[in-house]
């Protein structure tokens, strides 16, 4: 049975800003697989508990920290007095100020690089704060939920300015964890680590431009066939095939949110044949792109 979806529309009131903070008390009850097409920070606070992610089991313990990205299906399991924080928003909550924190590291290995290397590692995005840290975090997630229960005059740019805040203070923590994982790492388990996050960074930010397996191979100064055994072993895909998922989801979000026409939206992602794209798009979402975005306006997606 596949994993239902939590809609964002369900919980995001219409015209504010699109971050909520729910205090979960799970006890000793299991929560079943599902998915969000939102983006939630988990704060594991209290208790204990068995996170399910991708066929596996990973132990939660107090003061552990992750993300989960839109569509990624998880589960929690053998719960006992578990409590969980759960920060739940949009991207668009945190505009302009996405711009600036993709120039961190820690918050691109977080957001955007983390999922690629999951296939490999696990969920390599979990963190187990120290005390300092996980005290910080809790407060900021308290401190914002009141701001959002209680809705005083400002109240959603002082809750907005906290997710900030609390994504910075995580991404920091990030880029020390990371840089001590490079210390310990061998040579070349940490360059191909550098090349996959280069890549994957160059991606994000060309998506619309013609991207040549050749010419990320050169970038890496590798051959593009060693160069494509790299990419899939870290990320369980082709170097085509998440090019392909990058200019998909960017697709998505246009469909749903604009009104340009098919055609535009092909080629605004990278897809300079519309037919191809129409294809990958029904094959990939089980919709055509005019369905898919019926949908979208109907608030079935």
């Amino acid at each position: 049975m596949a994993a239902s979806t939590l809609k964002a529309h369900r919980y995001f009131e219409p015209d504010r800003v699109p971050l909520r903070v729910i205090d979960a008390r799970h006890g000793d009850q299991p929560i079943p697989e599902h998915a969000h097409d939102f983006i939630e920070l988990v704060f594991f606070a209290e208790g204990e508990s068995v996170h399910e992610y991708a066929g596996k089991q990973f132990p939660l313990a107090p003061g552990d920290v992750f993300i989960i990205h839109p569509g990624e299906p998880h589960a929690y399991v053998e719960s006992k007095k578990a409590r969980v924080l759960n920060c739940i928003f949009l991207a668009e909550a945190l505009m302009p100020d996405i711009e600036y924190l993709k120039r961190m590291d820690g918050f691109f290995d977080l957001v955007m690089v983390d999922p690629f290397f999951r296939s490999e590692t696990g969920l390599r995005g979990k963190m187990h704060l120290d005390s300092a840290t996980r005290i910080r975090v809790e407060e900021l997630l308290t401190a914002m939920h009141q701001e959002l229960e209680r809705k005083q005059s400002g109240f959603e740019a002082a809750a907005r300015a906290m997710l900030v805040q609390l994504l910075v203070l995580v991404a920091r923590y990030r880029a020390q964890l990371n840089s001590e994982a490079q210390a310990a790492d061998s040579e070349e388990l940490s360059g191909k680590r550098t090349l996959i996050r280069d890549c994957i960074r160059y991606i994000e930010e060309h998506y619309p431009e013609e991207i040549r397996l050749d010419n990320l191979a050169d970038r890496a100064y590798l051959s593009p066939e060693y160069f494509s055994k790299v990419f899939k072993r870290l990320t369980s895909q082709t170097p085509i095939e998440f090019i392909n998922s990058v200019r998909l989801d960017k697709a998505r979000q246009l469909l749903a949110s604009s009104s340009l026409s098919v055609t535009e939206i092909a080629y605004r992602t990278g897809f300079h044949d519309g037919n191809y794209f129409s294809r990958l798009f029904k094959k990939t979402t089980g919709f055509t792109p005019g369905e898919y975005r019926k949908r979208a306006a109907a608030g079935y997606l």
